[in-house]
């Protein structure tokens, strides 16, 4: 009630488990049943409890940058629908959407080596010749944590709607 608390729960096993969880003094049972829904998925909780999914802070570490050959095709996507929407009469607009390390970046666990060069860069910097309008809302999100409201939930990671907001 008054707190975040991760569960590793074992999905493959499939059975019940209980946990007591003590809050302030208060135990409280909780029951976890895992379903066929759930998946396997690695985080890291950070500071102020925040959340980090593995597949994100990977992308990162120096490890995590996108090869050549994926950073050309995607340019070449990119173009190519940018193409078709113009053939249409409209206008691409491409939102670069960024992930709680980017916002949060001073939450993320200490245990991590981070790299300079993100997908989100590699991808900015081979669009940057062409007339594609991509839009970085990373600074816009980084420039809103000063309002004082949160952007990204804790336990998720999602934007909240006041994010939403800022990036509209």
């Amino acid at each position: 009630r008054n707190g975040v608390f991760f569960i590793a729960v074992d999905a493959e096993k499939n059975r019940q488990t209980e946990y007591t969880v003590i809050c302030n003094g208060a135990e409280e049972r909780v029951t976890v049943k895992p379903t066929s829904k759930m998946q396997s998925v690695d985080f890291y909780a950070g500071g102020n409890s925040q959340l980090f999914l593995k597949s994100h802070l990977d992308a990162y570490t120096p490890d995590g940058a996108l090869s050549e050959n994926t950073v050309n095709y995607l340019k070449k996507r990119l173009i190519e629908r940018d193409e078709q929407v113009k053939n249409a009469g409209g206008r691409l607009i491409v939102a670069i959407v960024p992930t709680p390390q980017s916002i949060y970046g001073e939450y993320a666990p200490h245990t991590v080596d981070t790299s300079e060069v993100t997908p989100r860069v590699q991808l900015m910097r081979a669009m940057s010749d062409t007339d594609v309008c991509l839009v970085d809302l990373t600074k816009t999100l980084i420039n809103a944590k000063s309002d004082g409201y949160p952007l990204v939930y804790q336990t998720d990671t999602h934007w909240t709607e006041y994010a939403a907001f800022k990036a509209y």
